[in-house]
């Protein structure tokens, strides 16, 4: 199944507001082989000043680039029957879908095979600190070209980042099979193992849902 990292940046943080979609970056692992969708598109309303201070992108550079709606269905052939990975998908997903919506196209997730959220596997791991740029901190991933947010460097490092996580996931999951394994030598701690494996039982049926 192929894996597509994606980012955004964008005017704003509400398109219930007429913000959109300024940048647009999909990285797709076909087999580990790399390959990018990217765009910086004309949102054709003005840039604000928070956004413009959290991605450095003005108004005059994107005057001449593509809408929306010039790159939707290269977009989609880019995406179809893929794993979509975001992080904090429903940032994203809310001015992807208000896009699709605008232009009368269902949501994204009609287009796609499954969309995971890398904030929330972070969230299963660490409660606090869980941004593209902390978890980068936490892996030991070098994120020193991330001189402000950039969709296209993030979805590379987001890639990164994807793959330490599942490999917790995975040295999790052999530590709780090697605990099960020492139940029956145990016998008089059945409460404990119980709500260790509700627990285990818990998160496993969650991960599933990611690889």
């Amino acid at each position: 199944m192929n894996k597509i990292f994606l980012d955004i940046e964008t005017t704003g943080l509400n398109p219930l507001k007429g913000d959109k979609i300024i940048e647009i970056s999909c990285l797709k692992l076909i087999n580990f082989k790399k390959l990018y969708f990217h765009h910086y598109l004309n949102p054709e309303k003005k840039i604000s000043i928070g956004a413009y201070n959290i991605h450095g992108i003005d108004d005059s550079f994107l005057k001449n680039k593509k809408k929306f709606k010039d790159i939707l269905f290269q977009f989609l052939n880019f995406i179809k029957n893929s794993k979509i990975i975001i992080h904090n998908a429903k940032f994203d997903l809310t001015f992807i879908n208000s896009e699709l919506n605008y232009l009368n196209f269902k949501n994204l997730n009609n287009y796609c095979y499954k969309i995971i959220d890398t904030l929330k596997i972070s969230r299963n791991f660490y409660k606090k600190k869980n941004s593209l740029e902390n978890i980068c901190k936490r892996f030991n991933i070098d994120y020193s070209k991330r001189i402000k947010h950039s969709a296209f460097i993030d979805s590379y490092l987001l890639y990164k980042i994807y793959f330490k996580l599942i490999l917790k996931i995975k040295k999790i999951k052999i530590i709780n099979l090697k605990f099960k394994n020492k139940e029956k030598y145990f016998s008089n701690s059945n409460n404990v193992f119980k709500k260790s494996n509700k627990k285990e039982s818990k998160l496993n049926n969650f991960f599933l849902k990611i690889i």
